[in-house]
């Protein structure tokens, strides 16, 4: 959702992008010989090693990427699907619409 003015929850802050700017400089700034990203990813690793389940599926899916999901449609019995069109009963199914419409108006004199 787009940030608009007068927004409650936004109070007090100009950019809405704030917060992700400051948790970018954080992670950035070095704690010891390693930056604080190193020190965050590594503890997903460990927490992975562990074996959280979350922590294991976060790691894959930053390294291989989200598995993506595949939809297949299918008609009766699995076979293809089948359509048709009729145009020009479509068509004559709207000339009789329009041609009972126009009957029902009264010309205004």
């Amino acid at each position: 959702m787009k940030f608009q003015k007068g927004n409650q929850a936004a109070k007090g802050r100009t950019n809405p992008r704030e917060f992700a700017n400051m948790l970018r400089v954080a992670v950035k700034e070095s704690q010891g010989d390693k930056s604080k990203l190193r020190v965050i990813a590594e503890k997903l690793v460990a927490e992975a090693m562990d074996g959280n389940i979350r922590a294991i599926r976060e790691v894959a899916d930053r390294l291989d990427g989200k598995p993506s999901q595949s939809h297949q449609l299918s008609g009766e019995g699995g076979g293809a699907i089948e359509f048709s069109t009729n145009v020009s009963e479509d068509a004559a199914a709207f000339k009789r619409s329009i041609t009972s419409m126009a009957a029902r108006m009264k010309p205004t004199v």
